[in-house]
């Protein structure tokens, strides 16, 4: 019998219809069924309750013959499990451990292939930064990770690797997807969208990609300002003495563009963002910098 493969989608759903098997004793059953033991040891010690145990007995023989259509279902549904693990060729151990990484890791999988695919000339600098982020001994994993493209087939070789537990881990894992983008010069539009539909895919909701994640990463766009709108502000009204500590702080002069404003704020997000591997030593110095970059854009705009 030749081995039949299933896509991801459609193994879930095989595997979810062929191992809901119904229980045969529902908790009546189960009742009579402590009954029935519960007689046959009182019996066991006195002939008083030998008229109770085998009325006993007869109930619950009675009540599982009643059932012979649940227990037509049960056999059918163990039939079902046994045809579906010897279509696929898998034993119940090894299908339920691909149904576990298709839930559980094969999103991580496909996301650290879809942000790096974007941002090829810095290979070097991914792999070392997912060796580092998962502690892998042998560099090999990840070579073929990056290097080939994500096959149903392949689960075995990822399973175990990349799964992703609580919500600290699921952020510091989109927080890694940011930080491979941003190896060289910032975030383009292309790997912005496409974290951008990931996000969801990993449970954070609007609200929490829009006050956590947009907000650090959002500077870091090369294409786009940090404010997500593109009308051109003025400052004409604006107070200069108040302002020109601002403007100085972004190396400009007092009412430059817009269009000035954003790259600068761009190009000094690229010197001292925390998350730039080279800021790695002084993370605090660079938190400390952004607070100050992005408070004198805000009081520009305001």
């Amino acid at each position: 019998m030749s081995k039949r493969f299933l896509s991801d989608r459609d193994f879930v759903k095989e595997y979810e219809k062929a191992t809901n098997i119904p229980s045969l004793f529902t908790d009546d059953k189960k009742t009579l069924f402590c009954f029935f033991i519960f007689s046959g040891c009182i019996s066991y010690f006195t002939t008083v309750a030998i008229p109770l145990s085998f009325t006993m007995s007869l109930i619950y023989i009675v009540a599982i013959a009643s059932d012979n259509g649940d227990i037509q279902q049960y056999k059918a549904a163990k039939k079902r499990k046994k045809n579906f693990l010897a279509e696929i060729g898998m034993s119940m151990r090894e299908a339920t451990r691909r149904y576990n990484f298709i839930l559980k890791e094969a999103i991580y999988v496909q996301s650290l292939q879809m942000v790096c695919k974007l941002n090829p000339h810095t290979r070097s600098g991914q792999e070392e930064m997912i060796i580092n982020w998962y502690k892998f001994k042998d560099s090999s994993l990840v070579e073929y990770l990056l290097n080939n493209e994500y096959k149903e087939t392949d689960f075995n070789i990822y399973a175990g690797h990349f799964g992703v537990n609580d919500v600290s881990e699921r952020k510091c894992f989109a927080n890694l997807l940011f930080k491979l983008a941003i190896l060289e010069d910032g975030i383009h539009n292309d790997e912005w969208n496409t974290i951008m539909t990931i996000l969801p895919k990993l449970n954070f909701n609007d609200n929490y990609i829009d006050f956590v994640f947009k907000k650090r990463y959002g500077p870091l766009r090369t294409e786009s300002e940090y404010s997500g709108n593109n009308e051109s502000i003025s400052t004409g009204e604006k107070n200069v003495n108040l302002l020109k500590p601002y403007y100085d702080l972004l190396g400009l002069e007092v009412g430059a563009s817009d269009e000035e404003i954003k790259k600068a704020y761009h190009n000094l997000a690229l010197q001292h963002h925390p998350d730039m591997k080279k800021n790695a030593g002084r993370t605090k110095e660079c938190e400390e910098m952004m607070a100050k970059i992005n408070e004198a854009v805000e009081k520009i705009r305001n």
